[in-house]
């Protein structure tokens, strides 16, 4: 996934410079106010303001015919903001906005090679969706520890204890619901989306109904009213399922998502949202996606299923496992992989977060450690727990299409994969480095422990 090619990309500074001109017009005002770029913009927001315009700049037709040579962005205006819609230029806005809007429409790479994407970023509001949710509630966390102001965009009754004791202000709506979402992003100047329906079964019609319109149509939603409200950025939460696979060779970003396996609804939706974010950044918007690995941590409030795994073993309810292995990420890896991403990620770029491969049995040997507790003694051969997994779902599972399980089809597909990642883009590009599992792992059981989820045994 690459960002889209636009005839201006790297052009050097040293002519673009003398033509970075905007004009700024007030529909009060007899006279066009031009200012350079790199003046400060503030007069030029402060006089409209004082003749009461609402209408934004507009990047000036010269510089497009001077840039394009009267192609392609001759016709095309690239417009800051609307009345009543979009961003307003004001004094608040001034004097990054120009450059900072004109690179999120793709028209420059850089105006100072120098600066870091995040020195254009105003200290403002952060929308968090999905707080309540594994990552969301670490990176919740994560962002008032650094001080930041923080809302959480929250569906009524799932707090499941995520955000007690927290100083939030939280917005009540649903994803599926345009007019709430609106609500929770209006005032916000970066978002963080990490609200999804996780599911590895496939469900009935219903149930994929439902997967479609919260993941897919609910990141639409998000985005087009971050367009609309004059969002800086969004770092939406991405999926290793939506990453092509290649039993050859570890998956990496660049590797096509193939849509005629037998993927779960929950997987083809994640691919569907990253073309939500691609189209968002062909509009104008600043998006990136940080793809996330099983994640394994503290404040697993639901928990997720390597959570309930982690709380079946400590208590020795966890009989049997199959072998296999995935990739893992730690809760703080995951977290801090979003946090780069909305300082340094490159607009419609994703990035695969995550801390190492660990098989089952290697897994389960580091849950004996941490817990004191004896590993399963029964591991089933993979293919006969698939075999089972397929006769369940097509009869038992089918009067009780919905009903969650352990071992679906899909969750024993995915663990014969032994998919690995190469994070080395993340690495390079945005300075992520990994932590051991073994800390998370550790961190998660003392959470479950301090919680009375799990009590130790003597």
């Amino acid at each position: 996934m690459g960002t889209l090619p636009l005839p201006l990309f790297d052009l050097p500074n040293h002519l673009l410079n003398p033509l970075l001109v905007a004009r700024w017009r007030c529909p009060h005002s007899t006279n066009d106010m031009i200012s350079e770029v790199d003046k400060p913009a503030v007069k030029a927001g402060d006089r409209q303001q004082k003749h009461g315009c609402k209408q934004a700049a507009v990047m000036s037709q010269y510089v497009f015919e001077k840039l394009a040579g009267g192609g392609f962005f001759a016709r095309h205006r690239v417009q800051l903001g609307r009345k009543g819609k979009g961003r307003v230029m004001t004094s608040r806005m001034a004097p990054w906005s120009l450059p900072r809007v004109a690179d999120s429409m793709g028209m420059l790479t850089s105006l100072n090679s120098s600066k870091n994407h995040s020195s254009f970023m105003s200290q403002g509001v952060i929308l968090i969706t999905g707080a309540t949710g594994h990552l969301g509630a670490n990176l919740l966390r994560r962002l008032l520890s650094d001080g930041d102001t923080v809302r959480v965009f929250q569906r009524p009754g799932r707090d499941h204890g995520a955000l007690q004791g927290l100083e939030v202000d939280i917005v009540y709506g649903d994803l599926r619901d345009p007019e709430s979402v609106e609500v929770a992003v209006k005032g916000c100047s970066r978002i963080y989306h990490c609200a999804a329906m996780v599911s590895t079964i496939d469900g009935d019609q219903a149930h994929k109904r439902e997967v479609y319109e919260v993941n897919v149509l609910g990141t639409r939603h998000i985005l087009e009213a971050a367009l609309r409200q004059g969002v800086e950025k969004v770092v939406v939460s991405g999926s290793l399922s939506a990453t092509g696979h290649d039993p050859e060779r570890p998956s990496d970003e660049s590797m096509p998502f193939y849509p005629f396996d037998r993927q779960m609804p929950y997987g083809f939706t994640k691919h569907l949202v990253e073309h939500e974010c691609l189209r968002a950044h062909a509009e104008g918007l600043k998006v990136v996606v940080a793809t996330s690995c099983a994640i394994i941590g503290p404040h697993d409030y639901v928990p997720s299923r390597m959570g309930q795994v982690l709380i079946d073993y400590a208590k020795g309810s966890l009989r049997a496992y199959i072998p296999g292995g995935f990739e893992f990420v730690s809760t703080l890896n995951i977290v801090e992989g979003h946090v780069l991403a909305m300082k340094s990620g490159r607009s419609g770029q994703k990035y695969i977060i995550s801390s190492t491969y660990m098989s089952v049995d290697e897994l389960m040997t580091l849950f004996g450690e941490v817990t004191g507790c004896p590993k399963p003694r029964l591991r089933l051969p993979a293919g006969v727990m698939a075999v089972i997994a397929e006769v369940a779902d097509r009869s038992w599972f089918r009067l009780f299409p919905n009903r969650p399980r352990r071992f679906t089809p899909g969750a024993v597909r995915l663990l014969q994969m032994h998919r690995k990642v190469d994070h080395r883009k993340a690495r390079d590009e945005l300075g992520f480095r990994p932590t051991p599992l073994s800390d998370a792992v550790r961190a998660a059981y003392e959470d479950f422990v301090r919680r009375g989820v799990i009590v130790p045994k003597v």
